[in-house]
């Protein structure tokens, strides 16, 4: 078990399968068939669940993250094996080399880890997909923590996001020994989609 360094969340494998069919199978359709100009973003992807699931549904797909002990061997291997590209830096880094680069975003609780405030770190994540994104591009931000779901869908309105959907989804117990979080119980995840 790895347990990540600055935020303690334990990093699993595995997605749970209600968080494909409640979550990321409806953001596929609503960001079309996949072609070769539809980058898909994974971000703070940790092993790369979310990412390879959309990669097999034909996205070119890069999974980013910050934290160096994100990506191991089976997650190098699953990566050079599937075309999936990984990435590991900051996103604003990322963000200032490949600006309005991405047709879609996946983000789960982007920003945790970072330095400074929380509020802060809510308003530079999203701000930095904002300008990751091009024209008509998605987005889908998930988060554990209720505070992060609310000033996150106050900010999409502020930044001038179109159709953003809310909802929220609870893994069922098994789902949750293997989820992203450590936590005793199954708790209530939130998720927000957009158009830029």
């Amino acid at each position: 078990m790895t347990r990540h360094s600055e935020t303690g969340y334990v990093l699993r494998g595995g997605m749970p399968k209600s968080y494909k069919m409640l979550v990321v199978d409806p953001f596929l359709r609503r960001i079309g068939p996949p072609n070769s100009d539809k980058q898909v973003l994974d971000a703070h992807a940790g092993r790369g669940e979310v990412g390879f699931y959309i990669a097999e549904h034909g996205y070119s797909v890069t999974l980013l993250d910050y934290n160096p002990i994100a990506f191991n061997n089976e997650t190098i291997a699953r990566a050079e094996s599937s075309k999936v590209r990984l990435v590991n830096r900051n996103i604003k880094e990322y963000a200032q080399e490949y600006p309005a680069s991405v047709y879609a975003v996946h983000a789960k609780d982007p920003w945790d880890g970072n330095v400074g405030t929380y509020t802060d770190n809510i308003i530079g994540a999203i701000s930095i997909f904002q300008d990751l994104l091009e024209p008509g591009g998605h987005m889908l931000v998930s988060s554990i923590h209720l505070w992060g779901y609310l000033l996150t869908h106050l900010l999409m309105k502020q930044m001038g996001f179109r159709k953003i959907r809310v909802s929220s989804w609870t893994p069922t117990t098994i789902e949750n020994e293997s989820d992203w979080y450590v936590g005793p119980t199954a708790e209530k995840r939130y998720v927000l989609s957009c158009v830029k």
